[in-house]
């Protein structure tokens, strides 16, 4: 580091060097790779290759986010402070390899209804990256529960890097089709793990010590989070399915690129917001109705500052679209702009359902998580079913209001289980 900037370091506040700002560095970084990526994409893919490419990264979150996902929740919410965490890693690691049977199933039937003409190829690669991914996210979970803020910008930036350029790279020297972008996709998972692995490296020569660590509690290995999880993932993905489904290949090109410019800002406010308070969500005990009150504000608060901030990016990025075009975004997929702000949008409803699952983990309502994440989430779904099948218009206009539904229903239905009496 260069003496001036260290100086300079000195005097900033503690809780801004060692927290915020690399959690902004790091969205920073996803920011500028994020739109070098878009610029290559859409110069040189074809928009069919890369619509049937979103669908397969679309699906990839199938791992972290569903099989895996009591895991990552475990690592989350009991990372910080276990007195073993080489102990820890190796038992969460032992986690992942008993359910690795589930994911080779889920890959077999994704391959055979994604790729039937393919089924080896793709269901190995999504197999692989599925897994390579799931290890990565637990990696990234442990480090940001443990406010290894500037490890974690380390990680995150040779993610952005690597998910912005390998595949359109790889696409471009190889002259063109889908299968260089899933390697391209392979080989950014492959790096990631890699980094992942030296990021953790100070957990793994700790000095463990001389006791039989407990098993993994069941709510975290067994069911509990899974049927959330489906649902979730089913969320993530379900509009690029849609679209892919109702509108064609090529639709769905311009659906992806659009998803990859609209969510980057909501996305990385939503994600420097709940790094920066979910340590401290989490690190505090809410035993009166006094203290969840105060939780409830303190979300509350957070959440309508995310809104207000999140929805007005994504009003000036749609604003300045126009002058994009030919520049950032290639000519050829300048029919992207139309979908740009109803992705932003869509992104923004996403974060807020976590703003309020967040809520309920910090207050140990594991229980209620389920009931209330499945009716936001059944709102989402339905109204994208319904906009889809009347038309593209009608699919567009569902995704401009659907932020309203997590603060009607997932807000309404988490309020009253934090503050319904024991």
């Amino acid at each position: 580091m260069p003496r001036s900037l260290a100086i300079l370091m000195k005097f900033l506040p503690d809780n801004f060097r060692q927290r915020l700002l690399p959690i902004i560095l790091s969205q920073g970084v996803g920011l500028v790779c994020g739109i070098m990526g878009v610029q290559l994409t859409s110069q040189w893919v074809d928009p069919t290759d890369y619509g049937y490419y979103g669908i397969f990264v679309s699906l990839i979150p199938l791992g972290a986010g569903v099989i895996y996902i009591g895991l990552i929740k475990f690592t989350s919410r009991h990372w910080q402070g276990d007195p073993d965490p080489a102990g820890l890693l190796q038992q969460i690691f032992r986690a992942t390899l008993c359910k690795m049977p589930w994911l080779g199933l889920a890959s077999v039937l994704i391959a055979a209804l994604a790729a039937p003409n393919h089924q080896v190829l793709y269901g190995l690669l999504f197999f692989v990256s599925a897994y390579l991914f799931s290890l990565t996210g637990l990696a990234q979970t442990a480090l940001q529960a443990a406010r290894e803020h500037w490890r974690d910008l380390g990680l995150s930036a040779g993610l952005s890097f690597t998910r912005s350029f390998l595949p359109p790279l790889f696409y471009y020297i190889s002259g063109g089709g889908i299968s260089t972008l899933l390697i391209g996709f392979f080989s950014h998972a492959m790096i990631g793990l890699l980094v992942a692995g030296s990021s953790l490296r100070r957990w793994l020569a700790w000095n463990p010590p001389p006791h039989r660590r407990p098993d993994l509690p069941a709510q975290y290995t067994g069911v509990r989070f899974i049927i959330p999880a489906i649902v979730g993932w089913i969320l993530l993905g379900l509009n690029r399915w849609l679209v892919a489904y109702f509108f064609g290949a090529e639709i769905s090109g311009y659906f992806t690129l659009a998803s990859n410019i609209g969510l980057i800002l909501p996305a990385m406010l939503s994600m420097i917001m709940q790094q920066y308070y979910q340590p401290s969500w989490f690190a505090a005990h809410y035993v009166s109705r006094e203290d969840r009150q105060r939780l409830l504000r303190s979300i509350d608060q957070i959440a309508l500052l995310y809104t207000v901030l999140a929805l007005g990016l994504s009003v000036v990025l749609h604003a300045v679209l126009p002058l994009l075009v030919g520049s950032v975004i290639g000519i050829k997929y300048q029919a992207a702009t139309g979908f740009v702000l109803v992705t932003g949008l869509s992104t923004i409803a996403l974060s807020l359902c976590t703003f309020y699952h967040l809520l309920l983990l910090s207050a140990k309502c594991e229980s209620a998580c389920t009931k209330i994440d499945l009716s936001g989430a059944a709102c989402l779904i339905i109204g994208s079913l319904i906009g889809a099948a009347a038309g593209l218009e009608w699919f567009k206009r569902w995704l401009i209001i659907s932020p309203a539904v997590p603060w009607l229903v997932n807000r309404t239905l988490a309020r009253r289980a934090l503050l319904l009496p024991a």
